[in-house]
């Protein structure tokens, strides 16, 4: 929220809600359906990973913990990725552990998809990336110092904990040893679960339109308004890339960096600051706001069916 502040406060709050109220609704509506379908296809593609574990779930519910794990993410950063686990535990009994490390093969996967975006729109539009990233590299050099400080810290840390497993892990008779061993052979279960897809085209087939969908409801909405209706298909690669970058900052729903980055790219397309950062608040909010809808009656489907299960017992 602070980041958020600090972009708009030099900005007319007025003249932004002018072009908010002057904005194609209808394409903003269509951003959010495709958005929707996009999480409904993830929550699919979850499922055909868990399956394999030996747990028959239904794509409703995998969708349902997965928007249940967004709104979750906006409250604090990364905290869905555990909520959503929590949910399916919760309705079909999958260990945490288990439905974690599938979560974590998808994170792998996602970040396999950003890196080929970004490279795909390195090399389509290479003179403009070059640019913005000297401008953003140059504007965080002086702390170089204090990263590189963390990281050191960070890795101290990490020899620490592998020190304590290891030593839990000699102490036969440890029950705190066993759970460790425990949770890490049901991680690993959920980890190596993607050799064990049984249609592997599908799950590819549904990973690439995932992305396709984000791509396609971030270009949409160039066209919602008229500063921006010029902006060409490669632009909405542009858009996607530092927009994914934005949302992978450790900030709730990615507020304030998605803000940042997407609008800071644009201006590199002749587009107004202002005018720039009216688009990625328009987009940011329509994704936002029907996170929380949906998301909402996610939670409320998940409570009822809940309450069912345990009436059953």
């Amino acid at each position: 929220m602070v980041m958020l502040w600090f972009l708009f406060k030099n900005q007319d709050i007025s003249a932004l809600y002018q072009k908010l109220l002057s904005s194609n609704y209808i394409l903003i509506l269509g951003s959010i359906v495709l958005a929707m379908i996009s999480h409904w296809i993830r929550a699919y593609r979850w499922r055909m990973l868990i399956n394999p574990l030996g747990y028959s779930i239904s794509t409703f519910r995998t969708f349902l913990a997965v928007m249940v794990g967004y709104v979750a993410n906006l409250v604090l950063p990364r905290m869905g990725e555990v909520v959503k686990c929590g949910v399916l535990n919760k309705l079909e009994k999958v260990p945490v552990t288990k439905s974690f490390g599938t979560v974590v093969v998808e994170r792998i996967i996602d970040l396999i998809m950003l890196v080929i975006l970004l490279s795909l729109t390195f090399v389509l539009e290479y003179k403009l990336i070059k640019a913005f990233m000297l401008d953003w590299l140059s504007s965080i050099y002086d702390k170089i110092g204090d990263a590189q400080f963390l990281l050191f810290i960070s890795g101290i840390v990490l020899f620490i904990g592998i020190v304590f497993i290891v030593w839990l892990f000699k102490k036969e008779n440890s029950t705190i040893a066993s759970k460790v061993k425990a949770f890490l052979n049901e991680l690993v279960e959920g980890l190596l679960s993607i050799r064990k897809v049984e249609n592997k085209l599908m799950f590819w087939l549904s990973t690439l339109m995932i992305w396709v969908l984000y791509y396609t409801m971030s270009y949409i909405v160039v066209f919602a308004l008229p500063e921006t209706a010029g902006l060409g298909m490669v632009a909405g690669l542009a858009i996607l890339s530092m927009g994914s970058i934005g949302m992978t900052a450790p900030v709730q729903g990615g507020i304030g960096a998605y803000h940042f980055m997407v609008s800071s790219i644009l201006v590199l397309y002749g587009i107004k600051y202002e005018d720039g950062l009216a688009f990625a608040t328009i987009l940011h909010a329509a994704q936002t706001l029907g996170v929380i809808a949906v998301g909402s009656i996610s939670m409320i489907i998940t409570s009822l069916i809940g309450k069912k299960i345990n009436a059953q017992k």
